[in-house]
């Protein structure tokens, strides 16, 4: 039987290895950046499908108004792709997804006969470890959704696995919120896998010219992304466009110029 010792000083540096890649997530919108989420947390239970969700909790415990959705999983990786897709038509979380107050909740379930959890059940997952937190605590309904799935013949969850959770939830919702912004109602405009390449670029410092002999594209092409990056983010300068990457300008702007109320408070 592992000591105590052993346990606590595992899930430290378990906690230390999330926590470093949450630290590394965009803090502007891309197209994977849900999987993105998902695949940094797969440190709290490698052997889990995991699934990372951004939208709006209606009365009845649905998730509605999807704004990103990702997954994540070490083995078993050839049924992903269908899973990823479960939100299509109307498909729904497979649980209910308690109304919010301020902070996160954290849950053990298992995955039922219900329609909306079809999707687990083609996976063989049968116990879920979910976490919802507000992304603003003045939209309670405007939520991050984290969800660890299991099969039926894997260990399950532990105490120390649900502390875990339920401390990188609120890392994560900033994270989101730095990249999403903290008002649905102005939807942000995820960047491409090229306009991420680009920006990745911008953020060394190099010139659209080195950047295009980088990429074997023509500084035309490249000055056409870089003028998308400034519309997309909202950004006025390079200076800016570039704090802005590395989340050091926080939430953004929306269009028209009125600024957005700030951070999740901690």
């Amino acid at each position: 039987m592992e000591s105590a010792r052993s346990v606590d000083s595992r899930n430290v540096e378990v906690a230390m290895e999330v926590a470093q890649a949450i630290n590394a997530l965009p803090a502007v919108a891309t197209l994977s950046w849900a999987e993105r989420a998902a695949a940094s947390l797969l440190p709290l239970r490698p052997d889990a499908l995991i699934a990372v969700s951004i939208g709006e909790v209606d009365e009845d415990g649905n998730l509605v108004r999807v704004e990103a959705t990702g997954s994540a999983v070490e083995i078993g990786a050839d049924r992903l792709d269908n899973f990823k897709r479960r939100f299509d038509g109307g498909g729904g979380l497979g649980w209910r997804a308690e109304r919010l107050g301020v902070g996160a909740n954290v849950k053990q379930r298992n995955v039922d006969a219900s329609p909306g959890s079809e999707a687990w059940r083609r996976m063989g997952v049968t116990q879920l470890l979910t976490g919802t937190v507000p992304l603003v605590d003045r939209t309670p309904s405007r939520v991050l959704v984290v969800e660890l799935g299991l099969r039926a013949e894997d260990r399950p969850f532990t105490d120390g696995e649900m502390v875990l959770l339920r401390a990188t939830l609120t890392p994560v919702a900033r994270k989101a919120v730095m990249a999403f912004g903290s008002n649905a109602d102005s939807p942000s405009h995820p960047l491409t896998a090229r306009e991420q390449e680009v920006l990745e670029h911008l953020t060394l410092g190099k010139s659209v010219k080195q950047i295009a002999m980088d990429l074997q594209r023509s500084p035309h092409t490249v000055h056409d992304h870089v003028k998308s990056l400034h519309r997309k983010l909202h950004a006025s300068s390079r200076g800016e466009l570039i704090a802005r990457a590395l989340g050091h300008l926080g939430v953004r702007r929306p269009a028209g110029g009125a600024k957005r109320q700030g951070l999740m408070s901690a």
